[in-house]
């Protein structure tokens, strides 16, 4: 008995009336009925092979290829032989002008013994040979997301309360209170938009606008708000994609600009295969920082940061997991060269690895460990030394589709500064829970 049997015995007959309407609504031609029938069953019938088909084909009708694909791998996921969805993912990837990906559902139903899914085939084949090269639709995607979580040391310093502090004269030094490790839990939300259109012969406009906003519960001092703007093209070239970027942002703390930046990004990558794939990047970011009541003297930290890096990803398990990996380096100067500025000058090195796996149709895991090795130049005016800082952080991570638009997003982040000044270590630990909803 096929899998894709098995699911179906869990269908009631009222399901499977349900199911047959919404058939009979797509052989009608009537595509936005056959999706209206079926929305209100996805959250009870989504997994089973025989609801994901007809609504993955009732969302090819209404020109949502997207939509489909999502329900199409759940489909495939459970009954991998399926040819109705087989033909329906073809279908999907050519409207999403993807010819690789479109052409690979096709090759093992050539020689299907029926004649009408051969008919089908050779159609879907001429499809994608008069496809263009280059993307010919435009994509405009938004979320929402709010999350709640508990975060051990909101201001990231370090957890000792006395020191021994050179510059500040013999004995130990106690600590202010300000600047002692505090913990929280907080809430946050964020909204991002994401736009982009072809401009012909392989050129496609790209803009990006994210906000995020996180409030503490124990003090609204380490609140903060970004916002995050970028606009850019990019140009395919057979296997080869060049993006160039502007971008900007601004950070707020405690309600008051604390940092704006103001950069560019150059991207190259190289597909070596349909799921493997090369590339180095590199930026420059201008670095602008406010002086404050808190920060008077904040402006000597404004500076030039020139980072490069090379990265890598493959799928692996079928496609169901994704391994990339980066290695960077760079410099960050001060503007001021002054004896006060050029301490906050550093050279740095850096590599992340991380994978993301699909478990299972709605469940997405992912992982990902960082660390980062920084020289600072001159003299640190409080320890009378240069400072050397090494940074670790790992990311641990869940998405689960409750349907197409909502996710629950569980989250869990460590950070860890190891440094030759005690004033600089520290570690801190984040666990939130977001939940995330697409609005288009």
């Amino acid at each position: 008995m096929s899998a894709s049997s098995l699911a179906q015995t869990t269908l009631s007959k009222n399901d499977e009336q349900q199911l047959k309407k919404a058939r009979e609504f797509l052989d009608a031609g009537q595509g936005a009925a056959a999706l209206k029938q079926l929305e209100p069953l996805e959250m009870k019938l989504a997994g089973e092979p025989a609801f994901d088909d007809v609504y993955g084909r009732a969302a090819l009708a209404t020109n949502q290829p997207s939509i489909a694909l999502f329900a199409l791998e759940r489909c495939l996921e459970v009954d991998p032989n399926r040819v109705s969805c087989q033909l329906s993912m073809s279908k999907a990837y050519i409207a999403l002008n993807d010819p690789d990906n479109a052409r690979s559902y096709l090759h093992s139903l050539r020689a299907h013994p029926d004649t009408a899914v051969q008919q089908t085939v050779s159609e879907y084949a001429d499809m994608i040979g008069g496809m263009a090269t280059q993307d010919s639709d435009t994509r405009l995607s938004s979320y929402l997301q709010f999350g709640i979580g508990f975060d051990t040391n909101i201001n990231a310093v370090t957890s000792q309360e006395n020191m021994l502090i050179p510059g500040l004269g013999p004995g130990m030094m106690r600590l202010r209170p300000e600047n002692k490790r505090k913990e929280s839990g907080f809430a946050s939300a964020r909204y991002s938009l994401r736009y982009s259109t072809p401009l012909g012969e392989g050129w496609r406009f790209l803009t990006q606008m994210d906000l995020s906003g996180t409030g503490n519960f124990e003090t609204s001092d380490f609140n903060t708000l970004v916002g995050d703007l970028s606009v850019g093209v990019s140009k395919q070239i057979d296997s080869h994609r060049f993006v160039v970027k502007l971008l900007a942002q601004n950070y707020r703390l405690r309600g008051d600009s604390y940092r704006n930046t103001v950069g560019m990004l150059g991207q190259y990558t190289y597909s070596l295969s349909n799921n493997s794939e090369i590339g180095a990047w590199a930026q420059y970011t201008r670095l602008n920082y406010s002086s404050t009541t808190q920060n008077p003297n904040n402006g000597l930290r404004n500076a030039h940061r020139y980072v490069g890096g090379l990265t890598w990803w493959q799928g692996v398990l079928n496609d169901r997991g994704l391994v990339y990996a980066n290695v960077y380096g760079g410099a960050q100067e001060t503007v001021n060269q002054g004896p006060l500025a050029k301490h906050y000058s550093f050279d740095l090195v850096g590599a992340r690895l991380g994978i993301r796996y699909l478990a299972m149709p709605q469940l997405q895991l992912n992982a990902s460990f960082g660390i980062e090795d920084r020289h600072y130049r001159g003299q640190n005016p409080l320890f009378l030394k240069s400072r050397q800082e090494t940074f670790y952080d790992v990311s641990l991570g869940a998405t689960w589709s409750i349907n197409r638009k909502l996710s629950i997003r569980p989250q869990y982040n460590y950070n860890k500064s190891s440094s030759n000044m005690p004033l600089y270590q520290y570690d801190r630990h984040v666990f939130s829970i977001n939940l995330r909803y697409e609005l288009f």
